[in-house]
């Protein structure tokens, strides 16, 4: 079993390195498994960083976009997947340049087992399931109960955690022709796809303490998010 993760990197410079070098233990982990730095619109050292690690490690790959966006990277590393046709023994890891769960959410899923991974075209490392180790604030909360009620009565949703780690089978990769969103919400589009198709399984996951401040604004991204659920809705 390989491990594709997809880091989506802007403005990374900071964390880049420490990410790497944490996922050196995943490659040892499970050998053939890569990384890809997925650079986008960064406007600091975050390519020049990305391309000296690919250059140091062999299981790391670095692509750049100049446009900025979660959405724009996701789709690029998904659709350079696609080109490698990885099959559904190998699983794309969607996930955030500081590794919010560390390794938590990987430990998750390799316990589930094979009967699991067969069943399910999507699995997610989950801040809403009740076994996950999450402490936010309320602010943080609220935002999220109100995006997942959004997302439940207007495109039938039923997955509680659209943010979390995604771990995509690899047969499922084309997906991504699919994907229009050019930011967060792209994860929104890939679970609503992958419930059309098959299971989506959420799992248990810790969160580590927040080495920085939060990208995410509460009240702004909270409106776009509901806007963009209703122009989602309006292009099915």
């Amino acid at each position: 079993m390989k491990f594709y993760y997809l880091i989506a990197a802007y403005n990374e410079e900071l964390v880049l390195e420490e990410t790497v070098r944490e996922l050196e233990s995943l490659v040892q982990r499970f050998p053939g498994s890569e990384v890809f730095l997925l650079v986008n619109g960064s406007g600091d050292k975050t390519w020049e960083i990305a391309q000296n690690l690919a250059k140091k490690y062999s299981w790391v790959k670095s692509f750049h976009d100049s446009e900025k966006g979660m959405g724009v990277a996701y789709r690029r590393g998904l659709r350079e997947l696609q080109k490698m046709s990885i099959g559904g023994e190998s699983w794309a890891v969607l996930t955030a340049s500081d590794l919010p769960f560390g390794f938590s959410d990987l430990d998750s899923f390799v316990g589930l087992g094979p009967a699991a991974w067969k069943e399910n075209l999507l699995f997610i490392g989950s801040k809403r399931h009740p076994k996950s180790k999450v402490h936010r604030n309320w602010k943080r909360r609220l935002g999220s109960m109100i995006f997942e009620l959004t997302r439940l009565i207007v495109l039938k949703i039923r997955t509680k955690d659209t943010q979390g780690t995604l771990f995509l089978r690899g047969d499922q990769v084309s997906v991504v022709e699919k994907l229009h969103s050019d930011d967060y919400f792209v994860t929104v589009e890939i679970v609503y796809f992958c419930e059309r198709k098959g299971r989506v399984f959420e799992m248990p996951v810790d969160l580590r303490p927040e080495i920085r401040n939060s990208k995410i604004s509460i009240f702004k991204d909270g409106y776009k998010s509901l806007r963009q659920v209703v122009q989602f809705w309006q292009r099915l």
